[in-house]
């Protein structure tokens, strides 16, 4: 069966150095604290330091303590599309100096670096005894912090498919996975469905401290979306998932729907068809789609449409022709047959915004979810020491360190814009942080009163144009920034 992970922690404030999952202490991409919006790597400002990688991966940085966790595609000699084994790392946070790594070997190949997933696309996942580091090539291996094996969670069949940010995720010491119904699963004659999509997918919940099942969810769930973790009224957790999609998945039951973290029983199914592909967000009382219309918005406990926010017309977009201008007009996906709000899984609630990368390459949008106001901020698609350039991104060829192409899909040297398994943004008290694959980040402050030229705090590289990739997104511990590239893990800070 085929399985990719999700895994969670109750964050408190004691762990506020601690950035232990993807999704951060908070579970939402977000933190208190002071980061650095602006530096340079190639004129190593604000660099604290840089490490040169092996070889690539997607996989997020994660932190506890002193120590930094990654992992990266096991080493290739010539041009590769492929790869079914990924290299566990720890190193020194603060140094950058590697303290041990381990070969997790998988049980089929992915495309290396593909604009999705790839063996890497699982950031691995702490509580501060175990850290657990997934392949959706059929493998999940927790280690001490020594590099001790603990257990290892295997299967042996299934196609290798992962949307970027399906993250791990755990919550009180319980680990939540997407796994394969055990069925046979026949490919209709007339479809469009994807070759990886193979049998219907579920949440089962496992135990962090030996790998054992603990529950099997009683509803499907699809990889087109990012199951999140959703806190209800009570405070308790509940997990936010979806059925559906593009390419006919099997999945049963389309919609979405909210399962219980502590049976796996539904306590919420809606039909709503939700628009893929995005993060499904939610707060204590609704639930946040983004479709072609506009961002809905649904009550979390009767399914029931609340409100629909248009996103396109009479909206207020800040464009730049040789300086910033804001103006009330209707706004247009450009290039595009019909449309699609959102690059795909950009979309976060921070304080009363809901923002997003715009489908369209170099336009980010935010939602005021009281006022119900709509803006957009026009940015430059690339940097180039002072040099930015508006309207087109340098592709770049998908190299690791050591010059060899490894690339397993032609999508990848796009400008990180519109349909991919996009970088998630991540807030850092009142900064928000977009990337783009070529390795451009927008610094924004999420909370200034418009959304125009003034909110733009910097635009910055996370290497040379035309040289750089990433699909990892940042984490943050003591007022410093984590993030890596197909070449070098990076430290960003004074």
């Amino acid at each position: 069966m085929k399985y990719f992970f999700t895994i969670i922690f109750l964050s408190f404030s004691l762990y506020s150095q601690n950035w232990q999952q993807a999704s951060g202490p908070n579970l939402n991409y977000q933190t208190d604290g002071k980061a650095l919006s602006k530096w340079s790597l190639s004129q190593n400002k604000n660099i604290k330091w840089k490490v040169t990688l092996p070889e690539g991966g997607q996989s997020t940085p994660i932190i506890w303590g002193d120590k930094l966790f990654l992992s990266i595609n096991k080493p290739v000699e010539n041009e590769t599309p492929t790869n079914d084994t990924i290299i566990a790392m720890c190193f020194n946070k603060n140094t950058g100096e590697l303290l041990w790594q381990k070969e997790i070997k998988g049980h089929w190949a992915m495309r290396m670096n593909a604009i999705f997933s790839d063996a890497t696309v699982c950031s691995p996942v702490t509580d501060g005894k175990t850290v657990c580091f997934s392949s959706p090539t059929g493998i999940v291996v927790a280690f001490d912090f020594d590099g001790n094996e603990k257990w290892r969670y295997t299967w042996q069949e299934g196609g290798g498919y992962n949307i970027r940010q399906h993250e791990p995720f755990i919550i009180d010491g319980k680990v939540f996975v997407l796994v394969e119904r055990n069925e046979t699963f026949k490919k209709p004659e007339k479809t469009n469905s994807h070759k990886y999509w193979g049998r219907r997918k579920f949440i089962r919940c496992l135990n962090l401290h030996d790998g054992k099942i603990v529950w099997d969810a009683e509803g499907d769930s699809s990889p087109h979306y990012t199951s999140m973790p959703a806190k209800l009224a009570n405070g308790k957790y509940a997990i936010y998932t979806a059925r559906g999609g593009g390419h006919n998945p099997p999945e049963k039951n389309h919609g979405f729907s909210l399962i219980n973290v502590e049976d796996g029983k539904e306590l919420l199914y809606s039909k709503e068809i939700v628009s893929p592909i995005q993060n499904l967000l939610s707060d204590e009382k609704l639930i946040y789609l983004m479709t072609g219309n506009g961002l809905k918005m649904f009550h979390n406990k009767t399914g029931k449409l609340v409100e629909t926010i248009e996103i396109y017309k009479k909206v207020s977009i800040t464009e730049f022709d040789g300086k910033y201008k804001t103006s009330l007009k209707d706004y247009k996906t450009k290039g595009k047959k019909k449309d699609r709000g959102q690059t795909e899984f950009t979309n976060i609630i921070v304080g009363d915004y809901f923002f997003f990368m715009a489908n369209t390459p170099g336009y980010i949008g935010r939602v005021n979810l009281k006022s119900k106001a709509v803006e957009y901020i026009q940015v430059p698609l690339e940097i180039d020491g002072e040099k930015k350039n508006w309207l087109k991104h340098t592709p770049p060829p998908v190299k690791n360190s050591r010059g060899i192409v490894v690339k397993g899909d032609g999508r990848s040297s796009g400008a990180g814009w519109g349909h991919l398994g996009a970088i998630p943004p991540t807030v850092i008290g009142d900064q928000i942080y977009f990337t783009t694959m070529p390795g451009t980040v927008y610094v924004l402050k999420w909370n200034s009163e418009k959304l125009d030229a003034s909110s733009l705090l910097s635009v910055n590289s996370l290497g040379p144009v035309g040289k750089t990739w990433t699909l990892a997104g940042f984490s943050y511990s003591e007022g410093k920034l984590y993030t890596r590239t197909l070449k070098e893990l990076i430290c960003i800070g004074e």
